[in-house]
């Protein structure tokens, strides 16, 4: 369950990085692009 839920949460801040790079706010879409490749690279390993 632990490994699903950290996939979940890294897609939701890779979501998140992309609704602030649409709104223009670059640098804390990339604070949630790296937060989100970490919870990813975490989920998946």
């Amino acid at each position: 369950m632990k490994v699903s839920l950290r996939v979940i949460l890294g897609i939701c801040f890779l979501i998140g990085a992309l609704l602030f790079f649409y709104r223009g706010e670059n640098h804390y879409a990339l604070i949630f692009l790296l937060v989100g490749a970490l919870y990813l690279y975490k989920g998946l390993s």
